[in-house]
């Protein structure tokens, strides 16, 4: 059995607000083994940059608040890491990839001087000068398909495309051998060659060198490249995780479904109807299922409880009511609704202000 790298269990992530806690993730559980290649797939604003930025502990303490869980690196909770251990973290056993290249790298040091500080503090290069530095760090833009690596490493991050800071981003988390590399969003500004280039380039990484990947993702299809795993997250909640083939055959969440329906095909078919309603408030969410305001399929007993994860096949886990043992209670059923009926329901009750403080 291949050792577990990190386990999230339990975990809920709240940021402060004026208007009270928002609770961004809610009792999620996580899970990635050692070479194996995970998926992270959801909205916007569903959770998923702020639960990889908490394993990190880049989110500063006076903004979330962590009632419970816990975040488990190697069998240790980074949670409660002192400073000291978190530096270390980051030096050596996990690196990120940040969707914002522009706040992830330094506007008042060179390229060069940000790469081979990477390079000198991982411990890895010992003793090394600083011609043997620059050599690693030409290396690492090479590797990410950037021409004139002297120049660049002379330039400041304003003196680069959106394009090429996203690449030297890249090129900062994999130039040192960490054991989990978080992909956030990684070939947002990139075309769609370089695109597959790099995603080329992150599925070496793990089978080489048996590193771990998390990918996060709006895109299914790039889920579907790369990834072995996938976990669905909608409203701070995972909500069906499984074997990556398994969700395009056999998506159960009516969430999940929604969103395959969204893909363009091929085959064309005309445009989607897309998924009807709004995210929930996270400071008052919804008492049961957070997409029970948007789910064509809601019961009754949606509104009032909130889902556990129900096995629907090995490895494949939902949570819905409608698997499992809650299955069963057709009493407590409510009519099906069309999934524009369930949006203008929502619409109507945002409109008067139920909800609001």
């Amino acid at each position: 059995m291949a050792e577990r790298v990190l386990s999230i269990e339990d975990l809920s992530i709240w940021y402060k607000t004026y208007r009270g806690y928002s609770q961004v993730v809610d009792h999620i559980n996580l899970h990635v083994n050692q070479a194996e290649k995970v998926g992270l797939v959801g909205e916007s604003g569903c959770g998923k940059t702020t639960t990889m930025k908490t394993i990190m502990g880049v989110l500063a303490k006076d903004l979330i608040h962590v009632p419970n869980g816990k975040i488990l690196f190697h069998g240790k909770d980074t949670l409660t890491m002192s400073k000291d251990e978190i530096l270390e973290l980051r030096r050596k056993g996990v690196s990120m990839i940040s969707q914002s290249p522009m706040s992830a790298l330094n506007p008042v040091f060179t390229v060069g001087k940000q790469l081979t500080d990477i390079i000198k503090y991982s411990g890895q290069y010992p003793g090394a000068d600083k011609k043997k530095l620059e050599e690693v760090a030409k290396e690492a833009i090479t590797n990410v398909m950037l021409s004139d690596p002297e120049r660049i490493l002379g330039s400041y991050p304003h003196q680069l495309s959106g394009g090429m800071r996203q690449r030297i981003c890249i090129a900062s988390a994999m130039v040192t051998t960490k054991d989990l590399l978080i992909a956030d969003e990684p070939t947002t500004a990139l075309d769609v060659t370089i695109q597959d280039q790099i995603l080329s380039m992150l599925h070496e990484l793990v089978e080489e060198k048996k590193r771990s990947l998390i990918m996060i993702t709006h895109s299914l299809g790039v889920a579907r490249q790369l990834v072995d795993r996938i976990y669905i997250m909608y409203g701070g909640n995972i909500i069906e995780t499984c074997r990556t083939q398994d969700l395009f055959d056999n998506a159960c969440h009516p969430y999940t479904q929604g969103l395959l329906s969204c893909a363009p095909r091929l085959s064309g078919g005309g445009l989607s109807a897309g998924i009807y309603g709004y995210v929930p408030d996270y400071v008052n969410p919804p008492k049961g299922c957070r997409f029970c305001p948007r789910c064509p399929h809601a019961m009754d007993i949606c509104r009032e409880e909130r889902p556990g994860m129900a096995e629907v096949s090995p490895e494949h886990e939902v949570a819905c009511f409608r698997y499992g043992e809650k299955a069963a209670e057709g009493s407590g059923k409510s009519p099906e609704v069309s999934t524009e009926e369930a949006g203008k329901a929502e619409e109507e009750r945002k409109e008067g202000g139920e909800g609001d403080e």
